[in-house]
């Protein structure tokens, strides 16, 4: 059971206490009881399946935090945290059970008046007056009667990987080495400037090979990877036929391709692209 010091440390970290903090709290005491204790580095894994500020008390109480690598967020929208202990491959996910928490009609409907600033002054205390009773109603319920627990069978996620941050030749910023593409010797983020001057936006950095790669082991999977480069640009393509193949990929139609291939410059060649192939034995 959290102690009260360390439930307010926890409310502290997070910046206020909520029942979607109460419910983290409660899922963080079925790993702590399942898994063992705090992680000082990668000795547990939590991958989260939400957003919501019950994560923040999962990050202070497990030490599975975000910066050391072993905090994988998975956006299903679920309230469900998965723990895997590495020492023995141990692993359960705490999924919320459904109707084990009742809402309170009148927090919900004075929540909605909060959010969109039209609370008077009387029905904002009486909002966090309930906010309150909520969160200790949480807290009051067994964790056992709130989540439902049940063994995982498969390898944990793989550890974290420390790449080398390179510096873009067109922004002049450091990124991680997975992260940019190598043109004419030059560190490119690809086709950066192109995105930015015809949308007015930044190349996405995800999902990535390494983001399937993850998903693939999450699923059990012992999975092997090579790395190579391949032509990104039509191989031998004249002019052109570069110009056309750069335009589909920044989403434009052909009456731009002038603007393209101002945008392309003069001189760019075909682009390598860092690809990853990946296997694995057995079957999925």
């Amino acid at each position: 059971m959290i102690d009260e010091a360390t439930l307010e440390r926890v409310v502290d970290f997070h910046g206020h206490m909520c029942p979607g903090l109460a419910m983290g709290v409660q899922a963080a005491q079925v790993a702590l009881r399942e898994i063992g204790a705090h992680a000082k580095d990668e000795e547990v894994v939590a991958v989260v399946e939400t957003d919501m500020c019950g994560v923040d008390a999962v990050q202070f109480l497990t030490g599975c935090t975000f910066g050391k690598g072993n905090l994988i967020h998975r956006d299903w929208g679920k309230n469900a945290f998965s723990f895997y202990r590495r020492s023995d491959g141990r692993a359960v996910r705490v999924s919320l059970r459904a109707g084990a928490w009742t809402l309170d009609p009148e927090h919900q409907a004075l929540f909605a008046k909060v959010r969109a600033g039209s609370a008077t002054e009387s029905e904002r205390a009486r909002f966090q007056k309930l906010h309150a009773a909520q969160s200790m109603a949480v807290l009051a319920i067994d964790p056992d009667d709130l989540y439902r627990t049940e063994e995982l069978h498969g390898a944990p996620p793989r550890k974290a990987r420390i790449h080398t941050s390179v510096v873009c030749a067109e922004c002049g910023e450091a990124a991680m080495e997975t992260r940019v593409r190598r043109l004419d010797g030059r560190e490119l983020s690809n086709l950066n400037e192109a995105w930015r001057a015809l949308h007015g936006l930044e190349r996405p950095s995800s999902p990535t090979a390494e983001d399937a790669v993850a998903v693939l082991e999450e699923m059990g999977l012992d999975v092997h990877f090579e790395e190579g480069e391949r032509q990104l640009a039509p191989v031998g393509g004249n002019r052109s036929e570069i110009v056309a193949f750069a335009r589909r990929r920044l989403c434009v139609g052909a009456d731009r391709d002038a603007e393209v291939e101002a945008l392309l410059g003069p001189d760019f060649p075909s682009p390598l692209r860092r690809v990853l192939t990946v296997w694995w034995d057995g079957t999925a």
